[in-house]
């Protein structure tokens, strides 16, 4: 008898999670981040939990640097969740992050409703 060791190939994983409609996928916001933290950081920070999809540092327009937060995609809740447990209120480069599942606007996916709309809103 021989031992067999179940493994995931992350990469047939991904091609099939990746569907629209799948909601298998979860972001995160990840916040409190240290100004020299890169994408490639967030990448790796986050990959020891699963599958990435995407890691990505807001960076400011106007000065070209960090506004010290970011967004991970993750292919599967499960490992989101987990690394969620396991990263909000940890030190990482300096700094302790905070790790939360991203939250969409509800008037207009990803959008923030400004004062305006608000406004507007209130009215009716």
């Amino acid at each position: 008898m021989t031992d067999t060791c179940n493994f995931i190939d992350h990469t047939r994983v991904a091609s099939r999670i990746v569907e629209p409609g799948n909601v298998g996928i979860m972001n995160l916001f990840v916040g409190n981040l240290s100004p020299d933290t890169t994408n490639g950081d967030l990448l790796k920070l986050f990959n020891e939990f699963g599958y990435v999809l995407s890691a990505r540092v807001i960076i400011d327009p106007t000065t070209g640097r960090s506004r010290q937060f970011g967004f991970v995609s993750m292919a599967d809740r499960f490992e989101a969740f987990d690394a969620i447990d396991n990263l909000d209120m940890t030190y990482f480069q300096g700094q302790i992050i905070s790790v939360k599942e991203a939250k969409g606007s509800k008037e207009t996916p990803g959008k923030s409703p400004t004062r305006n709309d608000r406004r507007a809103k209130n009215k009716q």
